[in-house]
């Protein structure tokens, strides 16, 4: 099995991972370009691409090119402290790890040659 199913043994898990950025359209890139503007100022200082947590400096240096080709705007967790406060991307690693989630998503399967290949996209995460 590979893709979105993953396990040992007879225990099997879906894998659920979070698209960090998504592209732009040219039009919104072309007016960004014009203005100057981030394209998650709108979010806050803690959600904006320059400032944005990476793992390593490699990761940072492809973050700093993507900030400043205006191409991809970044899509935070939509997650939530026990207060109701969004988590900032800074506290991510800290604070959701263990975390419950109820994930609905979608789940697809194809089988090719003697593999199954599964893919899983993210509705709901509550």
């Amino acid at each position: 099995m590979s893709g979105a199913v993953d396990g040992k043994g007879d225990e099997r898990a879906v894998k659920l991972r979070h698209v960090a950025a998504e592209p732009l359209s040219a039009d919104v890139q072309g007016e960004l370009r014009e203005s100057g503007d981030d394209p998650n100022e709108d979010l806050g200082a803690q959600f904006l691409m320059s400032t944005w947590p990476t793992p390593t400096p490699a990761v940072r240096a492809e973050v700093d090119k993507l900030c400043q080709m205006l191409t991809h705007k970044l899509v935070p967790i939509a997650a939530y402290d026990i207060d109701g406060l969004i988590i900032p991307p800074g506290d991510y690693v800290h604070k959701l790890p263990g975390a419950v989630v109820e994930a609905r998503f979608t789940l697809c399967h194809v089988k090719i040659g003697g593999t199954h290949y599964y893919s899983a996209d993210i509705a709901q995460l509550d």
